[in-house]
């Protein structure tokens, strides 16, 4: 019986052994969606990101060329408590690295719901510019990833809401091996671009959505001009673009301030 008993014994720890080992690395295949500000059910476009992870790494990237106006990365290294963010403006590229920001800004509603058949907690992140992310994470998977910019809750990110309309939705789950030097390689790339520091990054973002804005406004100028718009509808357009433009340079100096500091 002794010589039965040892080898199953040892066959069933394994085999415990083996249902509790849970994967850590993969992708996730994310939709970017955009709807409409006055209709909130109206999706207006949409594009595919991935978030690539394992144990000590992130990789948020864009997925297919429809979303190169939105250029930019974030890999996070959990190990060394860093983010890396990357961003292109008139083709070129740009990066800063800043500390993991773990729970900050975060707080918890007390709601739940299940996604991919996990069981996911809603909580809402408030940002430094003031603007609300409404997102739902799980503590199933046993890894704390994010799927979008700055905020670091305790869980696995699997969908997040934006204020502006923007929602990030995930829309598979692949359980893969993924080394580390797929990240390190990817940040050895980054830091070759120019290097700036968060607040300077984001100066450069706000200075492009400015100049922007005031191209638009130019090509409007010009539409009147050919007769295409009348005065009228020209005066209502500066009008709206004069908010815009408000709005960004106080941005603006707000962020030299945050800098400065």
């Amino acid at each position: 019986m002794r010589y039965i008993s040892l080898p199953l014994t040892f066959f069933l720890l394994v085999s415990c052994t083996a249902k509790n080992d849970k994967p850590t690395s993969g992708f996730l295949a994310l939709e970017r969606q955009y709807f409409s500000q006055q209709q909130p059910d109206s999706l207006v476009n949409s594009f595919t990101r991935k978030l690539f992870f394992n144990e000590n790494y992130s990789f948020l990237t864009v997925a297919d060329s429809a979303a190169t106006a939105d250029d930019h990365l974030y890999i996070r290294d959990y190990a060394a408590n860093k983010v890396y963010l990357k961003k292109t403006f008139d083709d070129v590229n740009y990066y800063a690295s800043f500390p993991l920001r773990k729970e900050e800004g975060i707080h918890y509603t007390g709601k739940s719901k299940k996604i991919h058949g996990y069981l996911c907690k809603e909580g809402i992140y408030v940002s430094e510019m003031r603007d609300t992310t409404t997102f739902y994470a799980t503590e199933e998977i046993g890894l704390d990833r994010t799927i979008w910019s700055l905020a670091d809750p305790k869980g696995f990110v699997l969908e997040a809401k934006h204020q502006n309309g923007i929602k990030k939705v995930v829309k598979d789950i692949h359980w893969e091996p993924i080394d580390d030097s797929f990240f390190k390689a990817h940040i050895d790339t980054l830091k070759t671009y120019h290097k700036k520091s968060y607040y300077e990054l984001k100066i450069v973002e706000a200075i492009w959505e400015l100049n922007y804005f005031k191209d638009r406004l130019e090509m409007y100028r010009k539409m009147k001009e050919e007769g295409e718009i009348t005065s009228i509808q020209l005066n209502e357009i500066e009008n709206s673009f004069a908010s815009w433009f408000k709005d960004i340079e106080a941005r603006i100096k707000e962020l030299e301030k945050k800098n400065n500091n």
